[in-house]
Order: structure tokens, then C-alpha cells, then sequence
């Protein structure tokens, strides 16, 4: 079997990342004082319909809730879902070590040795809670799939998991983390009379408040036979506020569209031409006063090494593209149950700067944090041609086949399968259009719209004027020392 290589069939165009963002930008504006556009560099499937509610809004949430890292483009959502780090997470950290300069100001030596053990304490047995809930999440899954039952079947999963030794481990890891926080919680509930502590322990108190958070199902809505009819906000707020096997527990951020929207309407639904020599009206690096530091190719393809040839031949009497979306929009949340930016320029905060540049310097993980998340649904890209598509493109690219694309982040082909919730996609040349075409219903994250946080900016820009400062200062005096023989030419 020939070997599959990649071919730069599209060596000859103009084409960047630029020219997407440009579409991006101009089509959704600007959002927010001081926002940036940050890409994806894979534009994973966000799925989302009206069929599955409420595990539509979990997904969401759960994309919502991303650390995002401070440069242009990012791969910081993984296969599912998968965050590499939390904005929750970042955010507790970060009020954690502001609440621990107000305590060290207010309370007494040997409550703050007594809160810090709980915390130590607290953090081991939550990480032993997540590791048990999830082997027996995964054993419930396998289970429920022999037996072919629904996963979110209630009853039965109440029956199965009595008999399992983990839940009972489970069961007293969670009370005993339950017990140090609460005891951590009451040594912490103080009357401050400092303004600027009164607002950190609030803020703190508002993070791990039980209404920060909401549970969402595991599996799709319709996998809860029993339950489905009763989903919504009351069902799930009176649920236990943690993991379990039916259930995931995140803190909320509720997206101010509508399921039926994201899933169905028809916001910025576009169609765009790029030619090989166009240049883009925008540039992301420029806007971002920063380099790309995550690779992003705007179109890449993979054949078998024989096919080559021609496919470069037809690709080299293309000079034009079409990319056009259904839908393209920016989703705002809703997260103020908990997450409180103007905490960022509290006094405490700004006068012990540097034990917080871990999240507020100039990479740190909350120095931008998302307004929106930028989706687009029904993406499709036509390449026209001078002459007609001979090549079979449509066979190669079929689940199985030897071909693969990633055409602004999606990918297309590669013997790939398909998630049961995915349109399949389609590659098909007509006459003198070879299409690349995503599927009317597939939503897909394509990035975020973010805002910097720029609430420490003037100190850093401070510390970096007295450091050219002192540099330019020593090299004067270096070449003053020079000058009179004191100290030898380089």
C-alpha cells in the first residue's frame, strides 16, 4: 500500500490564519471593551440539541469553564471536552491565596496553622474522590452497556451500586472532606471590618457557596427514562452537589441563547471568497501584539504518496474559495453566582502584586478569561477550478479511506469515525467545485472571544520601566569604566 503523506496542494496561495479570523472578526464586531478573538487550533464538535437539553447545557457549561491561555490561537479543549485547566479552578486558587493574606492580617497563629491543615487535608481527599467516582463511573458505564440497559437509568443504578465496594469508600471519603470543609468554612466565617478583606471573603464565600454550582446529566437526556420529565433547574439544584455516576457537578455558567438557538437559528450565516493572492483585512498576531504560538495550519491534506501528482496538478488550476456557514455566533454566559472579575483590582490585591503574577502577570492563567464562546454550524468550503475535478475525492475521503483534511481547524477523513451525535461530512467534487462540506448541523468551537485582564497592568509596566532604567544606567557606567582604562574593552 502506498504511503500517506501530506501534500501542500495550496503552496502557492496567500492563504493564513488571518484570513478565517478576518471572517470571524468582521462578521461577530467587537463584543467588549479591551477583547480579543482567540482561534482553536482544532475545532472540536460542540454537541448541542434540543433532543438532549440539558445535557446540551452541560457540554456548554463545560466549554464555557476553560482557563484560557494568553495568545492567539490555543488547544486547550481536547476530545470531549477535556479542559486542561479550569477557570474555576484558577479562580479558587487565586481568592485561596488572597483569603490567606487576609487571614494572616486578622486571625490568630493557631487558627491559621488549623486552616491550612484542613486545606492540605481537604485538597488529598478530594483528589481521592475524584479518582473513586470516576472508576466507578466507568464501571457503571461498562455495566450498564452489558447489560443494555439506559445509563441514566435511575433505579437501576441505585439498585447496581449498593452491591460496589467503592461506593462505600466513595461514601466515606466525601463525608469526611464534607466534615474538615465545613470546619475550615466556619473557622473562616469572620466579620472584617477592612473593606478590601470583607470583599475577598465574600468573593470566596460566593465560590464554594452550593448555588455556584449546578449538576448536569451524564449522558444525553434521553439515556433517563424515569427522570427526563422532570429535568430542570429545580430537579437538578436539589441533587447532591458533587459527581456521581448520573451526574456531573460544574460551577454554573449558563449561556444567554437558548439551546433551540445555538442548535437551529441562523445568526451570521455568511458566504466569503478568498483568492489565492487575497490579502486579509486582519491580523491576529497584530491585534495580539504576539506570535502564534500554538501551530495553525488553515488548510492541510493528507493522501497516499501515488495520488500526488495529480492532486497537486488539480489543485495548482484552483485559484479561488468559497467558505460559507449557516451559522456563526457568540455565545455570552451568565456566571455572576461566583465569579467576580472587579476582585482583581482589590487594594490587598494590588499592593502584594507579586504573589500573584502566577495568575495576573503577563501569562498568567487568568490574566484573559472568555466572554463568549464562537461557534459556527454548517461550515462548508468550495474550491473552484479552471477545469474540472477528475480525481476520486470522494472515495478517499469516505470513513475507511486513505485521505484526510483539516480545513480551519476541522478535520475531514482519515478513516476517522463518527460520534453518534455528528453529521457524517462530505467531500464531493461537482464539475468545477470540490467541496469540503461539515454538515448543515454540525456545531463546532471554533475559539473565544476573550478580555484581557488588565487590572495589575500599570504596576507591571512600572517594574519594567525601572528595569530599562537600572539597564541603561549600569550601561553607561560599564562604558564610563571603559573609557578611563578601569575596566578592559570587550
Amino acid at each position: 500500500m502506498s504511503q500517506i503523506q501530506e501534500v501542500d496542494v495550496l503552496k502557492n496561495w496567500n492563504l493564513s490564519i488571518d484570513h478565517f479570523y478576518s471572517i470571524i472578526k468582521s462578521s461577530l464586531g467587537e463584543l467588549a471593551p479591551n477583547g480579543k478573538y482567540q482561534i482553536q487550533a482544532s475545532a472540536i464538535p460542540l454537541d448541542v440539541s434540543t433532543e438532549y437539553e440539558w445535557f446540551s447545557r452541560g457540554m456548554i457549561n463545560r466549554a464555557f469553564n476553560a482557563a484560557i491561555e494568553p495568545q492567539p490561537t490555543s488547544d486547550s479543549l481536547g476530545s470531549g471536552l477535556q479542559l486542561r485547566s479550569k477557570l474555576s479552578d484558577e479562580y479558587r486558587s487565586f481568592l485561596s491565596k488572597a483569603l490567606t493574606l487576609v487571614e494572616t492580617n486578622e486571625l490568630d497563629e493557631d487558627i491559621l496553622e488549623r486552616i491550612d491543615e484542613l486545606e492540605v487535608e481537604i485538597e488529598n481527599l478530594g483528589e481521592k474522590e475524584e479518582k473513586i467516582q470516576e472508576r466507578l463511573g466507568e464501571k457503571w458505564a461498562r455495566y450498564a452497556e452489558q447489560k443494555k440497559i439506559d445509563p441514566g437509568d435511575l433505579a437501576e443504578e441505585t439498585h447496581w451500586v449498593q452491591g460496589q465496594p467503592e461506593s462505600f469508600r466513595l461514601k466515606e471519603v466525601r463525608e469526611r472532606r464534607l466534615l474538615k470543609l465545613a470546619l475550615q468554612v466556619g473557622l473562616r466565617d469572620q466579620e472584617y471590618d477592612n473593606a478590601d478583606h470583607k470583599e475577598i471573603l465574600e468573593a470566596y464565600k460566593k465560590l464554594i457557596s452550593p448555588a455556584a454550582t449546578m449538576r448536569y446529566p451524564r449522558f444525553e437526556d434521553t439515556a433517563y427514562p424515569e427522570e427526563r420529565d422532570k429535568f430542570g433547574v429545580v430537579y437538578f439544584a436539589s441533587k447532591p452537589a458533587h459527581d456521581s455516576n448520573l451526574f456531573i457537578n460544574e460551577h454554573m455558567m449558563t449561556p444567554a441563547l437558548s439551546i433551540q438557538t445555538i442548535a437551529s437559528a441562523d445568526f451570521g450565516q455568511l458566504s466569503s471568497g478568498i483568492t489565492s493572492v487575497s490579502e486579509a483585512s486582519e491580523s491576529i498576531t497584530t491585534d495580539w501584539s504576539a506570535s502564534l504560538s500554538v501551530g495553525y495550519g488553515p488548510f492541510k491534506f493528507k493522501s497516499q504518496v501515488s495520488s500526488h501528482e495529480q492532486i497537486e496538478e488539480e489543485f495548482a488550476a484552483s485559484n479561488e474559495m468559497t467558505v460559507s456557514v449557516d451559522a456563526l455566533m457568540a455565545i455570552p454566559y451568565i456566571a455572576d453566582t461566583w465569579f467576580t472579575p472587579s476582585i482583581f483590582k482589590n487594594s490587598l490585591i494590588r499592593q502584594n502584586f507579586n504573589l500573584f503574577e502566577r495568575w495576573l502577570g503577563k501569562d498568567g492563567t487568568l490574566k484573559i478569561f472568555p466572554t463568549h464562546l464562537v461557534v459556527c454550524r454548517g461550515l462548508s468550503v468550495t474550491f473552484k477550478s479552471e477545469q474540472e475535478w477528475q480525481y476520486d475525492y470522494e472515495k478517499d475521503f469516505k470513513a475507511g479511506g486513505s485521505a484526510s483534511a483539516s480545513v480551519f481547524g476541522i478535520g475531514f477523513g482519515g478513516g476517522g469515525s463518527y460520534h453518534k451525535h455528528v453529521e457524517r461530512q462530505k467531500v464531493e467534487a461537482r464539475g468545477h467545485d470540490l467541496t469540503f462540506s461539515d454538515g448543515p448541523d454540525n456545531i463546532r468551537i471554533i475559539g473565544y472571544h476573550t478580555v484581557i485582564n488588565d487590572a495589575l497592568d500599570d504596576i507591571w509596566d512600572s517594574r519594567i520601566e525601572v528595569f530599562e532604567r537600572a539597564d541603561a544606567i549600569s550601561d553607561r557606567h560599564v562604558e564610563s569604566l571603559k573609557a578611563r582604562g578601569v575596566m578592559a574593552n570587550d
